[in-house]
C-alpha cells in the first residue's frame, strides 16, 4: 500500500513539475510596465476580479439580480453594470 501511494505521489508531482515551464513569449518589462505582479496582470484601476453576464432585458432587472447576491448585500463585493449584447449563437444552452 505504501509503495502504491508513493508511486502515485511521485507520478502526480512529476506532472506538476512538467506544467511549470517558462513561457518563451513572456516579456518581463512589458508586464511590469502594465502593472503585472505574481498573481497576473492588472490593467484596470478598479482591480476587477471577475465578470459575469446576465440574461436580462433591462439594466434594472440586472441590478435586482445583483443586489440579491449575499456578497454584494454584505459589501464584500461591489458590482458595476455595463449594457451589452451577446449574439444568441454565442450562448451555450
Amino acid at each position: 500500500m505504501k509503495r502504491t501511494l508513493f508511486a502515485a505521489v511521485l507520478m502526480f508531482s512529476s506532472f506538476y513539475a512538467l506544467g511549470q515551464s517558462d513561457n518563451p513569449k513572456f516579456d518581463q518589462a512589458l508586464a511590469k510596465s502594465l502593472g503585472g505582479d505574481d498573481y497576473g496582470m492588472k490593467k484596470n484601476e478598479r482591480n476587477y476580479r471577475g465578470i459575469f453576464i446576465l440574461n436580462v432585458a433591462t439594466l434594472e432587472e440586472g441590478r435586482v439580480l445583483i443586489d440579491s447576491d449575499p456578497a454584494v448585500r454584505s459589501k464584500l463585493l461591489d458590482a458595476e453594470i455595463f449594457n451589452g449584447m451577446v449574439q444568441p449563437h454565442c450562448l451555450s444552452t
